[in-house]
């Protein structure tokens, strides 16, 4: 019975930190900003790349979901890159941020 126990409370811990609820970041400019898709990408064109989209949805509700993106990335040498990016998401009452720094090798 105790062992029962114990495997169900790894399950329900397990389960609060890897279930997640919240509304992911919208973009319709995925073929446009490939660096936000894969951070591989930095670099890639061996030139200095500026990325900026805004998706407002629901035009005149309060409160309603928008979504602002802002990445840099720029080749180093030959066969090098590195990047960053921002991401700043707002859904009803909740926000959330988030920045990323990345470096690709080929």
């Amino acid at each position: 019975m105790k062992v029962r126990l114990i495997i169900i409370a790894i399950f329900v811990v397990w389960g609060a930190y890897s279930f997640n609820a919240q509304q992911l970041p919208e973009s319709n400019l995925y073929t446009f900003n490939k660096y936000n898709i894969n951070p591989a990408y930095s670099g890639y064109n061996q030139c200095l790349e500026l990325y900026g989209s805004h998706l407002n949805q629901w035009v005149g509700i309060d409160r309603a979901p928008s979504t602002n993106f802002f990445s840099i990335h720029s080749g180093i040498g030959e066969n090098m890159g590195i990047g960053g990016g921002v991401i700043l998401d707002r859904a009803s009452f909740i926000s959330r941020f988030s920045a990323k720094v990345s470096y690709a090798y080929r």
